[in-house]
């Protein structure tokens, strides 16, 4: 599933009211998607175009001491959106709203915002109590399975997945995880500042140990078991390149494959736990992994099994624990992604409250911000756009009649989703009290857990979402051939009603012609249609392919994040995504232009307009800690080259800007794919 993220494409109009109207009309170039105050107009647009659209944003607008980034578009969405949810949470629990799983939504917010922690430390002592009790083969799998229910990522992932080969069916996915980390890589790097991080990562274990009672020369043995283990799944562990790629994450070996590469775990007893004593169809994603699984099964003491397992109960709940254990996380996620202060609590409670219950949450706020108008408007600007797919494609040299006739019938049958699902998840049969928000949390994830399981074995459910509507976010989803935009995107500066032709078409056309192309990206591709993992392709347009891709590749890995560099492999799949989605945009606006005169505002022309609104979706301002994070485990590439390394590959931006070959923003060879 490909999501924008930062990226956030859209494609759904806000309703907007009366007083958000006429603000609109008194700022039409600031809130409609080009801010002649963000410029820094001391920059050469065809040297540094992001600095030159965003060097005024960037050195007004400081980070927020409680945030790790701060995006002109997300950021500023997220928080009117935040608003908007925070005032519908607080009438529910009041009694003044109305809304299906009302009572849900109203539990579970009360009990977030208690800050009496006393049933929550009750609650984690009982759950440790059970997790000391692990030492026969069929406890450790039986307490996995009730962790695994809680939310409480141990050892593996267990869910379900539609089936690669055919995607109608849902089967189970069999997955590596267990660790505490972001990512594999934070354990094998070598440099000074990971092993920097490591350390800090293990005495931050401890300190968990001793705040939940446990004696300090345990606590810090504790740390050393932790830390070993997660290495060890570590090591053995698919790197974030190689699990782009479907084929070597798709092995179809079964119930029976699965016991053979871990056969000293009970997964009878997981299974049955589980309520899934008959599944047999599962994919299991990494088997090398399971195999190194089991040898630490085998190897390790019960104690140190148990340790491994309570530290991960730690810190899945210590969110919802007492201050000391909520500030000793935030101390240790400060380092990786430099945060400098912890969020307020109704913010997190929103957060909680999203994941819990998000849908019930979503529905109130659709009822009271989204328009049947933004879906038809919507509807309308991705028909654009795949028209626009379709001309690029009738033009492709490199792609021969036969795949391109394959590639025809899968934009054919892509399908949008704007605003909100067609059929609403209900939370009948979820209990949440008031007073124990650990509790609930681990109700939440247990119901959803059951919800997602309980798909194993029948066919796909096309009205199932993977975002809560409100989410400002959109994705492509491969095994299905489709996208979605949930309500919560499409806002100024990506889209609004009475905006200037050039800005939506910069702003929105772009991501949604971002998530079109995914569907065709280096991994898209590999999909047909219906969404199933088949070759498509003949062997010379795969070959075109893969050429244009390299170069793509090769662009982005001269890029520079610190002491990092870009990691073209990893960012393949968005930075095609990026290039042709911009590309696609461009056409389709420049058609719409057709026969009529330029439309400048301010000194720009429309062209110039549309780049300058799509650069400015951009801007943001980010920790040193976390761009580095990012650049470690984040597909996408930083907003700079997001920017930068898009446009440079557009004759239309150097036409527009009357750049001179060889300058940075239009270097004489350019890579596209699409």
């Amino acid at each position: 599933m490909r999501t924008l993220r930062y990226v956030l494409p859209a494609a759904l109009l806000l309703a907007c009211t009366a007083a958000e109207k006429k603000a609109a009309r008194e700022e039409p170039l600031a809130r409609m998607g080009v801010d002649l105050d963000a410029l820094d107009r001391s920059v050469d647009a065809c040297e540094d175009f992001y600095q030159f659209a965003c060097g005024g944003w960037m050195e007004k607008t400081p980070i927020p001491p409680d945030r790790p980034s701060w995006h002109r578009s997300f950021s500023e969405i997220q928080q009117r959106n935040e608003r908007a949810l925070l005032r519908i949470l607080e009438d529910v629990a009041a009694g003044r709203m109305q809304t299906p799983d009302g009572e849900k939504l109203a539990a579970f917010w009360k009990s977030c915002m208690d800050e009496d922690a006393s049933r929550e430390m009750e609650t984690l002592r009982e759950q440790l109590g059970e997790i000391r009790e692990v030492g026969a083969p069929e406890d450790l799998a039986r307490t996995v399975a009730r962790l695994h229910e809680k939310g409480v990522g141990v050892f593996f992932v267990f869910r379900s997945v539609p089936d690669y080969e055919d995607a109608q069916d849902v089967i189970g996915l069999a997955d590596q995880g267990g660790l505490g980390l972001p990512d594999r890589d934070y354990y094998l790097r070598d440099d000074e500042r990971s092993r920097a991080l490591l350390e800090a990562y293990r005495a931050h274990i401890g300190r968990m140990f001793v705040l939940a009672g446990v004696e300090e020369e345990r606590a810090t043995a504790n740390a050393d078991t932790v830390l070993s283990i997660e290495a060890e799944l570590a090591q053995s562990s698919m790197s974030r390149v190689d699990r782009r790629d479907p084929y070597k994450v798709y092995n179809r070996l079964d119930r029976k494959g699965l016991e053979e590469r871990a056969p000293h775990f009970r997964w009878d007893v997981y299974f049955s736990e589980a309520g899934i004593d008959d599944v047999e169809a599962i994919n299991v994603a990494v088997p090398d992994f399971f195999v190194r699984m089991d040898e630490i099964l085998t190897s390790r003491r019960p104690d140190e099994i148990s340790a491994y397992l309570s530290w991960h109960l730690l810190r899945a709940a210590a969110p919802a624990l007492s201050k000391p254990f909520v500030e000793e996380d935030f101390a240790f996620q400060k380092l990786l992604t430099g945060q400098e202060e912890l969020a307020p609590r109704f913010r997190r409670c929103i957060e909680a409250t999203n994941r819990a219950v998000g849908f019930a949450l979503a529905r109130a706020f659709v009822r009271e911000h989204f328009g049947e108008e933004g879906k038809e408007i919507a509807q309308r600007l991705i028909h654009g756009i795949e028209e626009a797919f379709a001309e690029n494609l009738r033009a492709l040299d490199w792609m021969d009649e036969e795949t391109r006739a394959q590639a025809f019938e899968k934009l054919g049958t892509l399908r949008n989703h704007i605003g909100y699902p067609e059929v609403w998840r209900s939370y009948e049969g979820l209990r949440l009290s008031e007073d124990d928000q650990l509790a609930n949390r681990m109700a939440a994830a247990a119901f959803e857990r059951r919800r997602d399981l309980a798909k194993i074995g029948k066919p796909v459910d096309p009205h199932d979402w993977f975002m809560t509507p409100h989410t400002v976010n959109a994705y492509y989803y491969s095994l299905r051939n489709e996208m979605v935009f949930p309500a919560g995107i499409l806002q100024p500066p990506f889209f609004a009603a009475d905006a200037p032709e050039a800005a939506n078409a910069g702003a929105i056309g772009m991501v949604m012609g971002h998530e079109l192309t995914h569907g065709f990206d280096d991994r898209g591709r590999l999909f047909d249609a219906q969404g199933n993992l088949r070759s498509w392709w003949t062997e010379a347009s795969g070959r075109a392919f893969q050429e244009k891709a390299q170069c793509v590749v090769e662009q982005y890995e001269n890029y520079e994040v610190g002491d990092l560099r870009v990691n073209g492999r990893l960012t393949l799949g968005e930075n095609i995504a990026d290039i042709g989605g911009l590309k696609l945009a461009w056409m389709a606006f420049a058609k719409s232009r057709e026969g009529r005169e330029d439309r400048p505002v301010a000194g720009f022309t429309e062209a110039q307009q549309f780049f300058l609104s799509y650069a400015q979706s951009w801007c943001a301002n980010v920790r040193e800690e976390f761009a580095r994070m990012r650049v470690l485990t984040d597909t996408h590439s930083p907003p700079r080259y997001r920017v930068n390394g898009v446009v440079s590959n557009l004759p239309a931006f150097q036409e527009a800007f009357g750049c001179k070959t060889g300058q940075p923003m239009a270097p004489a060879a350019r890579c596209a794919v699409w």
